[in-house]
């Protein structure tokens, strides 16, 4: 019981971080917010819902676009920022493998729970496949 409260309070702390963020649109937030809220619907995992909105998180300084009125061909952008490290961590370092996988997992995640999966049906959130630097 502790740790499902510990991992709820850590979840709540972030959320409440994202929505703090200046750097993050009143709409991204609105829509970060909903696909929260389908998570929580859905009765995922507290930790699942964390590495999400830790992936928003993450890209916070990146998001130059609308999400919810991204197109294919905004998406496979930010994808190849992601994948030439031209989107880094705050330190300037680049991301890892695992940490882009990551990111590429709950943007897919999100669309799909947009009932927009064909935006994303391309993206491999898959570690042994390739993510093409295209």
């Amino acid at each position: 019981m502790i740790r499902v409260m510990s991992e709820f309070n850590a979840l709540e702390q972030t959320h409440k971080k994202l929505a703090k963020t200046p750097e993050i649109s009143q709409e991204n937030k609105e829509a970060i917010n909903q696909f929260v809220n389908h998570h929580l619907d859905q009765d995922n995992s507290e930790p699942t819902i964390q590495k999400h909105l830790s992936s928003f998180n993450q890209i916070r300084h990146h998001l130059d676009f609308q999400l919810l009125e991204a197109d294919q061909e905004t998406i496979k952008t930010f994808n190849r920022k992601l994948n030439r490290d031209k989107i880094k961590k705050q330190n300037g370092k680049p991301y890892s493998e695992v940490s882009k996988i990551g990111i590429r997992k709950t943007i897919k995640q999100f669309y799909k729970s947009q009932g927009q999966s064909e935006k994303v049906e391309w993206l491999s959130v898959n570690p042994n496949s390739h993510n093409p630097k295209l």
